[in-house]
């Protein structure tokens, strides 16, 4: 399991698995989506008309978390990635993986939920480069 943004879904066909709650209306997304990662729409409109900062979202997303059970998260996100014919789940977000030291992202707190409850680490996913491109 990897976390990406809608960008990269597009350029590389990651056949991600949206855990946005508005992927249609920004990006023209259209493959599937986990409504239990959304962020509720409650604490979306409190952070974006800045009513919480970073740290109030991540205590009340990661308390959103905290009534999923990981282990079943996870077991249904792989079964979305098997029938979507992917190799693994990529969870998709909008945040750029260039700006996530400064904008931060629900994508990463979910990577950071899965490892801290059932010992699955979710990294950031990264082009590979061809052999070419290593040796150039």
């Amino acid at each position: 399991m990897k976390t990406s943004n809608f960008a990269n879904n597009a350029h590389h066909n990651l056949q991600g698995i949206s855990i946005s709650r508005y992927p249609a209306t920004r990006s023209g997304f259209t493959g599937p989506e986990f409504p239990p990662l959304f962020p509720d729409t409650g604490l979306l409109k409190d952070y974006k008309e800045s009513r919480i900062d970073w740290s109030g979202y991540v205590a009340r997303y990661e308390q959103q978390l905290s009534l999923l059970k990981a282990d079943e998260a996870y077991a249904y996100l792989c079964q979305i990635a098997a029938e979507i014919g992917a190799d693994e789940p990529v969870l998709l977000c909008f945040e750029s993986a260039k700006t996530l030291d400064k904008q931060p992202c629900h994508r990463r707190l979910v990577a950071a939920w899965l490892e801290r409850e059932i010992g699955v680490q979710v990294p950031e996913w990264a082009k590979q480069k061809s052999l070419l491109e290593a040796v150039a």
